[in-house]
């Protein structure tokens, strides 16, 4: 008796753990984010950076796919990095997530906004005031999308005017039409 309640208590609190699914947010515990200690503001400011570090494999997206119990073929998601390589996340499962295409109104395209987003407004701090300037407003950057990437897109590219039109999130809303 003892030993059937263990496992069942046991299973209960592993199994969110092993499968998960995927929504407009990772799960932290199985995608917390994670970056690359060795990345300067100086190589992730270097064209072609994140494209030279990318190197995701198919068996990783496959895992990671599983995890969240997400079938991702089809291309209504993609393997996303939650802390994005061009502000120096890291290839490894602890980054990476399924994200939709579809969901509405946070879904993949929306998330590529922040990240170019960040990603110049880092290299225009280590132009206009230098290194130490622009490692702060990195890892600032990191924590704030590794935390919540919903919260860091309302905070630096909706509340700051950055979103062309709200018109396109309604129409996503209402429509279920995922916004480009």
């Amino acid at each position: 008796m003892k030993k059937s309640l263990i496992s069942i208590l046991a299973f209960t609190f592993l199994f969110p753990i092993l499968t998960t699914n995927a929504g407009d947010l990772p799960d932290p515990f199985v995608t917390p984010g994670e970056v690359d200690q060795n990345a300067t503001v100086e190589m992730l400011c270097t064209s072609g950076y994140s494209k030279s570090v990318r190197h995701v494999t198919q068996e990783t997206k496959d895992y990671v796919c599983h995890i969240y119990d997400v079938e991702c073929k089809g291309g209504d998601y993609e393997v996303d990095h939650l802390v994005p390589l061009s502000i120096g996340g890291t290839n490894s499962s602890k980054n990476l997530w399924p994200q939709s295409y579809k969901t509405c109104p946070h879904n993949a395209w929306i998330k590529d906004r922040l990240e170019k987003y960040t990603r110049s407004e880092v290299c225009k701090t280590l132009r206009t005031e230098g290194h130490d300037a622009a490692t702060v407003l990195l890892q600032q950057f990191q924590n704030e999308i590794a935390s919540n990437w919903i919260t860091a897109y309302q905070k630096y590219i909706v509340d700051t005017g950055k979103v062309k039109s709200s018109k396109s999130a309604e129409r996503c809303l209402t429509s279920g039409v995922p916004v480009e």
